[in-house]
């Protein structure tokens, strides 16, 4: 089982815990529904030392994730019924409902998801398919859009209600080469072999439950796609900003005068319950490199002017069946060089063949990841504090639009990578010279020498069965001990952990 919340105190081997707490381990273990139990005596925090702490059990839950599965499947289902039953038109090219703001639980404006549907559309139609299979279409935001352009659009949702909306839209607007199921985005294993050129899930894996149905449908994805096809998985939440995201969404829903002690909780907090999926960037890199059938995952960051979670957090992968690299001879490392966009501008100016540039400061991500550290720190300042040091950092940071009016200003075709994985949201770029030289070329660029620390991956059905435990479990483990333990030996906190340190 795995989890993004900070570490709980690191228990002592359990043969070397004393008598108290290992009688208590050993009563809370009978519990059927426990899968392993260890009991932290009370004293001071392994982690620092001085801070005095309560005896802590750390009880981590059994886990029949078939049964977890099943009924995630089932709420998210029920999720999407409600919201197409509570749709505002049936039949419409632009039905957004369900998309709310986690920063304040409001819908997110309309322009801003114009803005997101725009460039998503642009993503998908750059190679110009002619055969496309999207997983999880939804109401067809881009389905819509992108289909009339093609020959043939396979689209798959899990939701009745949702498709009987979205033929409305469809036969209105004539698309007789759409072609809607119902089905799962593991469905993507029944068109193996169909050759389309483009297979897409675009905003969906935040609702898959763990890893395997994430590698299962990424694998699906790749063999419907034809020899030089691709696989887009679009709108991913970037699992290595998890905590810088978390951050921002607490201080953003702070008061004035909110200490650093709440903050902390209410950011732990978050980091813990996350109910939807996250994936690193790694993740996909690393599948490229072990899978024989991609030949290159890029990871872009979200395009978009505006500040908001999609276009900040979330980053698109692109895999290609087939994909001709070239090699930039010329990286630079941005802190290093000391460089600026107008720095850059000067070198543009020079007509390199191509030229790259890494660790550049993100201005979307910078502030946040800066929050998430000094959260993370012994002395966290106020919330007025922390907003002035997220000014400070997204300040000195680079707006990735600003590359992009760069790049088209000089006469190069820009590229961003988000493959590294860097906790602060940095990123990065190369530019290469428009022109039939390099047309259809992708840069190759450098990929992290290992993974992040921890999982890659936060999975669902982890988090439910994590949560149900929080609520359900733990009321029984202290009934438990109050039946059976005398007070001095009963723990005083219950954490619930997916494994132990």
């Amino acid at each position: 089982m795995t989890d993004t919340a900070p570490p709980a105190p690191v228990p002592q081997p359990a043969a070397a815990q004393p008598p108290d707490a290992a009688l208590a381990a050993a009563v809370l273990a009978r519990h059927p529904e426990v899968a392993q139990v260890a009991v932290v005596p009370g004293g001071t925090d392994a982690r620092d030392g001085t801070a005095p702490t309560p005896a802590t059990a750390l009880v981590v839950p059994r886990l029949d994730r078939d049964r977890a599965r099943q009924e995630l499947r089932l709420l998210w289902n029920a999720v999407a019924d409600s919201t197409a039953a509570g749709a505002p038109a049936l039949g419409t090219d632009f039905d957004t409902s369900g998309w709310t703001s986690s920063y304040t639980g409001a819908p997110i404006p309309e322009p801003e998801m114009r803005e997101w549907v725009a460039h998503s559309v642009a993503l998908l139609r750059e190679a110009e398919p002619a055969t496309v299979l999207e997983l999880g279409c939804g109401t067809g935001l881009l389905l819509l859009r992108i289909a009339p352009d093609t020959r043939r659009y396979v689209a798959l949702d899990l939701s009745r209600p949702i498709l009987d909306g979205l033929a409305v839209a469809v036969g209105r607007a004539g698309l007789s080469q759409v072609e809607l199921h119902q089905g799962e985005a593991t469905g993507a294993e029944r068109f193996a072999g169909a050759g389309f050129d483009l297979v897409v899930c675009n905003s969906v894996v935040h609702y898959f439950p763990d890893e395997e149905y994430l590698r299962t449908t990424v694998a699906a994805a790749v063999r419907a796609a034809g020899p030089g096809g691709r696989a887009v998985v679009g709108d991913v939440r970037d699992h290595s900003l998890a905590k810088a995201f978390h951050a921002s969404v607490v201080l953003a829903q702070a008061e004035g005068g909110a200490t650093g002690d709440a903050l902390r909780q209410a950011w732990r907090r978050r980091l813990r319950e996350d109910p939807q999926m996250s994936v690193a960037p790694q993740w996909f890199t690393a599948l490229a490199a072990g899978d024989g059938e991609v030949s290159c995952a890029e990871v872009r960051p979200r395009r978009g002017a505006a500040r908001n979670e999609m276009n900040g957090f979330r980053f698109d992968a692109v895999l290609h069946r087939e994909a001709r690299l070239l090699d930039i001879g010329d990286w630079r490392e941005w802190s290093a060089a000391s460089l600026t966009v107008d720095a850059v501008d000067r070198l543009l100016a020079g007509r390199p063949r191509a030229l790259g540039l890494l660790g550049i400061p993100n201005a979307r991500t910078a502030g946040a990841a800066a929050v998430a550290t000094a959260l993370a720190g012994p002395d966290i300042p106020s919330a007025t504090e922390l907003r002035r040091l997220s000014r400070s950092h997204d300040g000195a940071g680079v707006d990735p639009e600003a590359l992009f009016a760069l790049a088209a200003r000089r006469g190069y075709r820009c590229h961003l990578s988000r493959a590294r994985g860097a906790a602060d949201g940095s990123f990065d770029a190369a530019f290469l010279p428009e022109g039939d030289g390099v047309r259809g070329l992708l840069p190759r660029f450098p990929r992290s020498s290992g993974g992040p620390a921890g999982a890659q991956v936060t999975e669902p059905v982890v988090q439910r069965v994590l949560g149900l435990a929080r609520k359900r479990l733990v009321p029984r483990l202290r009934a438990l001990a109050e039946a059976e333990l005398a007070p001095a030996q009963r723990p005083e906190r219950y954490e619930v952990v997916p494994e132990l340190p």
